[in-house]
């Protein structure tokens, strides 16, 4: 079995634990200010491209050097969110994009694409990688895969339990960031497609809609169901560094700057006091604080403490209270303010036909020692009318009006003949404040040449299943027995059948029937495994090895990881919530595993780009059929409606203000929901369009289909598939499968 986790700890000295960061979210510079102020160790924010907030203020290329360069003198470390999903057409822009902020010392960039990630570190040396939550790490699997792909920190799902952390710390060499404060989306980040499949805007791309704030009905009861509450884990500070968390991380990129405030201002106190003194205890005055800003009408401590459950959700009022006005006036005038000038001391010699040379020496703020930066300039003349004066000289050294100085002592000491021109003392300024940048973090300058950017030719993948575009094959994946039945019989040789895990161990005799068969057959693995699932995964793992199935379907990173771990050989294919919007991703993805699934979220000008981006030999796979899964969450649906029955086989509903029913898949094996749209997904009408871009393998995902329903739509595909096979474009079909109303999800219409 390949050992996936470190076992060696001489990565990680225990002994000598840092103080945890306290991270704050900037929207704007006005926030960054109030983060600096206000005592953040880090920030994190967005340009204006590429981040998960695209509706919050964010900040020019101008802007983010210039907070760089400020963070940096007061010891902030600034963290760029890169962690949308790019799209192919997008994908050059990338680099020079983050070209000029590496040379300023950007500290990290934080991303969800694995594209983005294999694109930025072929790049850019040295630059550090954080694994965003939008990636939804679950364990020390995934967490181990990203650590092995050169990550350093994880952002791991909010859904994780204390426990679960300590366990990732326990097994992992890589640093945790986790969620402290702030709002909580319902559905696991990155696994939620509902905004985007009904209103065209991408949580991925960081336009979320807000669907999980709006009122439902279930169980004949109204409310909002999937609303839950704001995370507030001042009272937890102590459990939470115990637990191992390198990096507290508060949630509010789109609030606004005294909220920042507020919030930095009363964690930094008590992680302070923690660190101090031990004695911990907070304080009415300081929970009034953070109950004034912004807050839903209740506040709890996220899943730290709870996995799921009706107290967890603002089920009667989902909207925020209305802000403290006097609380937030105080906060303004004590920390939205401009950060003081870092003071400094300038001396400059001018001799004839000498360098001009200058040297400005300051504090260091972390060490308390003096440092000196030297610089030289171009050689000083001979005076031909009139000789420099030094008093000319400091007037001009002086000017750093706009910068983050102040020169509180200036010398200079110039010969009498000497001449030198004032644009070439206001260089030798400029040279010497640049030096101070660069003994900041602005180190990357030189890194600059080694780096090819977009001009690289991108590397191809090898793949794992031969020449796949003069194969055809269609994949069926049943969730149900009834399904099975359904399908089985008439089986073809050109096609898979994919079981649910959670089936296979259920109905054992199954396997036995496969094996006899000689069909084509894999398996499915959940869509988030967590630390509970370990005697689920010994069982799976035994199924594997005895049945030696085909080919393996994984939904997320964590999943991928296991799969990769054991002793497993055959293939390995991963679903669309792997995601692969660009030919850097397919590429990655396309080493990794031998199916690589078409995003669900690209419309058909955007597949037929990203398909003609990429090596003929990589498999790529089409879902043609299924219903999409808007949300998949750690919270219950059933529990939270008082209809717990434990039932994984029958389906909740989730009906929104339109009538629309969304069936609910309850998996109580692991714990978690499925919010599929109300709606089937088919491009049975669309098939032909597939094929001309060069994909061979489809898929059909059964869900709440009926035996007969799954015959019927099986039946349909196999003979469009077969029609276009044999080059017959007239193959194509309208109107219902089975009977059943179908949508063409976003293949007609692009996403935001």
């Amino acid at each position: 079995m390949r050992q996936l986790f470190y076992l060696i700890m001489g990565e990680r000295n225990s002994t000598m634990k840092s103080r945890v960061e306290l991270l704050a979210p900037c929207g704007g510079y006005e926030s960054f200010l109030a983060a600096v102020n206000a005592g953040a160790d880090a920030v994190y924010l967005g340009g204006k491209a590429f981040g998960a907030r695209a509706y919050a203020e964010n900040f020019s290329e101008e802007e983010l050097i210039t907070v760089i360069r400020q963070a940096h003198l007061f010891g902030v470390k600034v963290y760029l969110t890169v962690n949308t999903l790019v799209k192919q057409r997008e994908l050059f822009d990338l680099c020079s994009y983050l070209s000029p902020l590496y040379s300023e010392g950007l500290d990290g960039v934080i991303v969800q694409d694995m594209g983005v990630l294999a694109c930025l570190k072929r790049n850019f040396p040295g630059l550090k990688f954080h694994a965003s939550t939008q990636m939804t790490i679950t364990g020390a699997y995934g967490a181990a895969f990203l650590k092995e792909l050169g990550c350093v920190r994880v952002v791991p799902a909010r859904e994780l339990s204390l426990a679960e952390i300590r366990a990732i710390k326990r097994e992992v060499p890589i640093e945790i960031e986790a969620f402290i404060h702030g709002a909580m989306c319902y559905c696991y980040s990155g696994q939620c497609l509902m905004s985007s499949m009904i209103g065209g805007r991408s949580g991925n791309r960081g336009r979320c809609a807000g669907p999980c704030r709006l009122p439902y009905r279930t169980a004949g009861k109204e409310g909002y169901f999937l609303s839950l509450k704001d995370m507030n884990t001042l009272e937890h500070i102590p459990e939470l560094i115990e637990a191992g968390i390198d990096s507290f991380k508060i949630e509010g990129r789109m609030k606004k700057s005294e909220y920042v405030a507020g919030v930095v201002s009363v964690y930094r106190k008590y992680i302070d006091r923690y660190y101090e003194d031990g004695g911990f205890r907070t304080e009415q005055r300081d929970r009034d604080i953070l109950s004034g800003l912004y807050l839903r009408s209740e506040t709890g401590d996220g899943y730290y403490t709870k996995s799921r459950g009706k107290d967890m959700l603002t089920i009667k009022k989902p909207g925020y209270d209305e802000a403290d006005q006097e609380l937030l006036r105080k906060l303004r005038e004590r920390y939205i303010r401009e950060l003081p000038k870092k003071r400094i001391r300038i001396s400059a010699r001018c001799r004839e036909r000498e360098p001009l040379c200058g040297e400005v020496c300051f504090t260091d703020r972390e060490t308390g020692k003096e440092v000196c930066l030297s610089v030289q300039g171009a050689a000083a003349e001979r005076a031909d009318r009139r000789a420099v004066s030094g008093e000319e000289m400091e007037r001009q050294l002086i000017k750093t009006g706009g910068t983050s100085f102040e020169v509180e002592k200036c010398s200079v000491d110039v010969s009498e003949n000497a001449f030198v021109p004032m644009s070439r003392v206001k260089e030798l300024r400029r040279e010497m404040l640049q030096k101070i940048y660069e003994y900041y973090g602005a180190g990357n300058i030189g890194e600059q040449e080694k780096r090819t950017g977009e001009e690289e030719r991108m590397a191809g993948a090898q793949a794992k299943s031969g020449d796949v575009r003069e194969s055809f094959s269609l994949t069926i994946l049943v969730q149900t027995k009834e399904q099975f039945e359904a399908v089985f019989p008439g089986i073809k040789k050109e096609e898979y059948l994919i079981l649910d895990a959670d089936l296979l161990l259920e109905e054992k005799e199954i396997q036995g029937r496969l094996q006899d068969s000689g069909a084509h057959w894999g398996i499915r693995c959940p869509v988030i495994l967590r630390k509970s699932d370990e005697g689920f995964l010994r069982d799976l793992q035994r199924i594997i090895e005895k049945g030696n199935p085909e080919i393996i379907y994984c939904a997320t990173v964590d999943a991928f990881a296991w799969v990769r771990s054991i002793s497993y050989r055959g293939q390995i294919a991963g679903e669309s919530s792997l995601y692969a919007w660009n030919s850097e991703a397919v590429f990655f993805w396309g080493k990794e595993m031998s199916r690589v699934s078409i995003p669900l979220e690209l419309d058909s000008k955007e597949i037929r780009e990203l398909c003609g981006a990429v090596d003929q030999a990589v498999c790529l796979e089409a879902a043609v059929y299924g219903r999409t899964a808007f949300m998949v969450s750690a919270n219950c649906i059933k529990l939270s409606a008082g209809m717990c029955d434990r039932d994984r086989k029958r389906y909740a509903e989730l009906t929104d203000r339109m009538g629309n029913v969304f069936p609910v898949y309850t998996n109580c094996s692991h714990c978690y929901n499925i919010i599929y749209n109300y709606l089937p997904y088919a491009c049975h009408d669309s098939l032909w369009m597939l094929f001309q871009d060069g994909i061979r393998a489809f898929r059909i995902e059964l869900t709440t289909e009926s035996g007969t329903e799954a015959g019927e739509v099986v039946q349909t595909f196999r003979k469009l598939s077969a029609s276009i096979w044999k080059g017959k474009k007239s193959g194509r079909e309208k109107g219902k499968i089975a009977g059943m109303e179908t949508t063409q999800g976003r293949f007609r219409r692009s996403v935001e």
